[in-house]
């Protein structure tokens, strides 16, 4: 299909028999069609053609030749008479609007190449011609043949007509400088009847909002109701009044516009401009046909949809000034409570230039939500713009919602947004007649909001709706009013926070409708930073941040800077989310709060969140979440950054530094510990019970030769003559990975350290094949840190740094203990207070020998050992206390020497043996006499490998 797009007004779907599918949600753009990028627009003026007063049945001159054209005063345009009249009358008034329009360094100038030329209904007392082409050939509205005026328009109050023809003639952009009947009761005086002129107009008006919407064309009418004009209420000149067009409202006294006198159709204008109405109808047409050409140049012919040009026009306007012929002391722009536009300048003053930048700022995708309503989720994989300005074109599935994601990284100062889309009517007798009264009007009911939104690491969530106190400003829904295809939403009263938003357009209950939506942003270029050098101010204060607002939302950035002179607490007591944080200081951040608020770390589809620590040590006391992937970047050494709690659900990485954390570390997300770097989970135990300080998804140790990377679990209380004061700290990870060489196991060297020091460790396995792997790996990691190779640092692989260093812990060592018993079942069922499964590899800090994790070593590990020996099996489960992958009387040797050298019992009473948190090892290996013991000096040196 070839498209010639226009600019304007009104949207639709096809130029004569040429329909435009329903465009879906996300319209990519079309390919290129060569013959786009060498047409220019045709337009059509539909014009009154005042003469000295009189009126005009025909087309009129625009000025220079004795005929329809221009001649010299529009070079490079044809103009073309469209009706029954050849014949031209000279108009002063329609040579002004053709000025505007399409004369001589007018943007339509540019962009213009054909001009049809018909003869609008006059609005004289003589009535109306027989010469009336667009409503006769065009509208095809119904007449009698028995009024001596050529056919009073027929009464009854459900007129059914023929459809309209096309517009034809590839027109894009119709103007209008007045419009519709009047319907006089009397050949002789020509008395103007209220009610039969009002029912003419009506649907008439209907009619033209059918044509709109098929032809895709954008209609511009001139929004007057001055008492001047036919029937002196300023209600029968109505093309303004179309649902589907754009009414532009002038700022003179003699084309006065009160919408509280609008009847059928929007009773707001669209725009207005600084002329008398019909002079600025034409430069706002002209503008609409510059803003076509960009779509022929383009090729995209959702870019030159009628809906979308209609968007930009009114998303472009200048809401700074206001007309000043009605503007009686008030702001420089008040909305109404209805639509949200302003009653008399309807979004704003036209902007042409505005609204081409964002035409030009491309296309943007609508997605789809599950809801409009907070709590919402977008479809996954849409990525926000970054972009100030924008426009897209889709498909509102009907009880749906769709929605554009913006990203600001400033904040926002001004915001303006309008969603348009078009009324329809039913037709009739297998389309050969046009149905127009109200109930055969489809008037979708859509509304317009904008919305923070939420991450969870994979999709995003809708927020709350934003509004001001009068809830207009940032949410507009004029549901149920029949006057209402357009919402407009604004901001210009205060600034929004930078971060990600959506802009949310909630379906009609019962049909799927297509829609035009722009926007339009200013911002005020500053990054949110910390400016104040006092103790305990608020995080929350704008006041507190250049630009005057405190940052909060999904990739919204904070810098807290150099500018405090001493170390300083910020209270931090709502919930905020940042998608970048950088703390710069030689002086401390305590950024502490007292109620628990949250602090999210959320950058969604835009990539990864970051915190950035270029300066100094720093102390986020609040709990963070993590969604999504998380940097925690250190740029100089020595640096150190405390959190007081994590709840991680993506994938964070550490890279440089360390990171501490008091508290514990949840979520089903990973962590990367790069090399240089330490992770230290320093929550202390406790008496009553352990405490588990990490639980995720994976935790990947990085290091190279020169430089480990670290994960350390410290807290617990130095271990004491007698049972321990409390219990052990316990990691719990679906996978541990250290980096090292890759040789094979037993020969393998490692780069990164876990030091669990006198605290435990659970690995978690989906299956008894995942489980052995597992195993072989732990226990390798654990003898390559007990066997430190040469030119490695001593603490590599999976170890502990009490074992050694503490007098009470000289045989203390990390058991690597298989949790699947005899048959398979579950040897324990908690572990440290943990449920555990048999497929789980369990890690404890022990002494060496200690086979049944009672905390002590005595006969029964003795006869673990013995069993293994005979081959029952294999493991530190059996004696395998050197992990060199035999039972042998080495491992018995250790485990007797342990017994005689070992401390007090690791663990308190209800940490070991069959207690250990519930469950235990049970009756699977029968406890020995001590004939079985002393049987133990005479085996023979049997290795008994796996």
């Amino acid at each position: 299909m070839q498209f010639v797009c226009v600019n304007g007004v009104v949207g639709g779907r096809s130029v004569g028999s040429r329909r435009v599918r329903t465009i879906a949600l996300a319209v990519a753009a079309v390919a290129i069609v060569p013959s786009l990028v060498t047409a220019q627009v045709v337009v059509q003026q539909v014009e009154a053609g005042i003469a000295a007063g009189q009126p005009a049945y025909s087309p009129v001159e625009f000025g220079g030749a004795a005929s329809v054209g221009g001649g010299a005063a529009y070079p490079g345009i044809n103009f073309t008479a469209q009706g029954p009249n050849t014949g031209g009358t000279l108009s002063i008034h329609a040579q002004f609007v053709g000025n505007s329009f399409f004369g001589p360094g007018t943007v339509g100038a540019a962009n213009i190449s054909q001009v049809f030329v018909n003869a609008a209904q006059t609005f004289g007392a003589n009535g109306f011609s027989n010469a009336t082409p667009f409503y006769t050939n065009t509208l095809r509205m119904a007449f009698s043949t028995t009024n001596a005026f050529g056919g009073a328009l027929v009464t009854v109050p459900n007129m059914v007509a023929p459809v309209p023809n096309a517009i034809g003639n590839n027109i894009r952009v119709t103007n209008h400088s007045y419009l519709l009947q009047y319907a006089p009761t009397s050949s002789t005086t020509g008395t103007y009847n209220t009610a039969q002129n009002f029912l003419a107009n009506s649907q008439a008006i209907r009619r033209a909002d059918f044509l709109i919407d098929r032809d895709n064309v954008v209609w511009v009418g001139g929004a007057v109701t001055g008492t001047q004009f036919v029937g002196g209420d300023g209600t029968s000149t109505m093309a303004w009044q179309t649902r589907n067009g754009i009414a532009v409202r002038g700022d003179a006294g003699q084309t006065t516009f009160n919408p509280a006198l609008g009847r059928p159709g929007r009773q707001h204008a669209d725009v207005w401009g600084g002329n008398l109405a019909s002079f600025t109808a034409g430069q706002v047409a002209g503008s609409a046909a510059g803003l076509i050409r960009q779509s022929q140049i383009s090729a995209n012919t959702a870019m030159g949809d009628a809906r979308v040009i209609k968007s930009v026009i009114m998303t472009g306007v200048n809401k700074t000034i206001q007309p000043t012929t009605f503007n009686f002391g008030g702001p420089a722009w008040q909305p109404t409570t209805q639509n949200n536009m302003d009653g008399n300048g309807g979004t704003g003053a036209f902007d042409y230039n505005s609204s081409l930048s964002i035409l030009n700022s491309a296309q943007r995708t609508l997605a789809t939500s599950t809801t409009a309503t907070t709590g919402g989720v977008v479809a996954g994989g849409t990525v926000p713009t970054n972009t100030a300005r924008g426009w897209g074109l889709g498909t509102i599935a009907a009880g749906g919602a769709s929605v554009v994601l913006v990203n600001f990284t400033s904040g926002v100062t001004n915001l303006s947004s309008t969603l348009n889309w078009n009324v329809t009517s039913a037709t009739t007798n297998a389309g050969a007649n046009l149905d127009t009264n109200d109930a055969a009007v489809i008037f979708s009911d859509l509304s317009l909001e904008l919305r923070p939104v939420t991450w969870d690491g994979l999709n995003y969530g809708l927020g709350a709706a934003i509004a001001n106190a009068s809830g207009r400003d940032l949410s507009s829904d004029a549901t149920g009013s029949t006057n209402d295809n357009v919402e407009h939403i604004f901001n210009t009263a205060g600034i929004l926070s930078p971060g990600t938003y959506a802009l949310v357009v909630r379906g009609d209950a019962v049909r799927a409708t297509t829609a035009a939506i722009s926007y339009s942003t200013v911002t005020n270029g500053v990054s949110p930073t910390w400016n104040t050098d006092a103790n305990n101010a608020v995080f929350a204060t704008g006041g507190n941040w250049t630009g005057a607002v405190s940052p909060n939302g999904v990739s919204a950035t904070a810098v807290l800077g150099s500018n405090i002179t001493a170390a300083r607490t910020v209270i931090f007591n709502s919930a905020a989310t940042l998608g970048a944080l950088t703390l710069n200081s030689a002086n401390a951040y305590n950024v502490s709060t007292t109620n628990g608020s949250v602090l999210t770390l959320a950058n969604g589809a835009l990539g990864a969140a970051t915190v950035s620590v270029q300066s100094g040590s720093h102390t986020l006391d609040v709990p963070v979440a993590t969604p999504g992937t998380t940097n925690v970047l250190f740029l100089g050494s020595g640096q150190a950054l405390t959190v007081r709690s994590l709840a991680n659900g993506g994938a964070m990485t550490i890279t440089g530094g360390t990171v501490v954390v008091p508290g514990a570390v949840t979520g089903t997300g990973t962590i990367t510990v790069g090399a240089g770097s330490t992770l230290r989970s320093s929550g202390a135990g406790n008496a009553v019970a352990s405490v588990q300080v990490l639980n995720q998804g994976g935790l990947t140790v990085s290091g190279t030769v020169g430089s480990r990377g670290v994960y350390e679990i410290t807290g617990t209380t130095v271990p004491v003559n007698g049972p321990r004061a409390t219990r052990a700290n316990v990691a719990v990870v679906g996978a541990l990975t250290i980096a090292n060489d890759g040789a094979a196991l037993g020969s393998r060297q490692y780069f990164g350290f876990v030091d669990l020091q006198s605290n435990d460790l659970v690995v978690r396995n989906a299956n008894l094949s995942a489980q052995q792997t597992t195993l072989a790996n732990l226990r390798d990691m654990v003898r390559a840190w007990s066997t430190a190779a040469a030119g490695l640092p001593g603490n590599v692989g999976l170890g502990t740094s009490s074992a050694f260093y503490n007098v009470q812990d000289a045989f203390a060592t990390l058991a690597v203990y298989d949790n699947t018993g005899i048959g398979g079942s579950t040897t324990f069922a908690t572990f440290d207070g943990v449920s555990v499964g048999a497929n789980d590899v369990l890690v404890k800090y022990t002494y060496l020998g200690d086979t049944n994790l009672d905390g002590v070593v005595d006969a029964t590990d003795l006869a673990r050992a013995l069993q293994g020996l005979n081959g029952v099996g294999t493991g530190w489960n059996f004696g395998d206390v050197n992990y060199d992958g035999v039972v042998d009387f080495v491992d018995v040797g250790r485990i007797q020497a342990t017994i005689r050298g070992q401390g007090a019992a690791l663990g308190d009473s209800t940490d070991a043996g069959g207690a250990l948190g519930g469950g235990g090892p049970g009756a699977a290996i029968p406890e020995p006499g001590g004939l079985a013991l002393l049987a133990i000096a005479g085996l023979p040196m049997l290795r008994r490998r796996r």
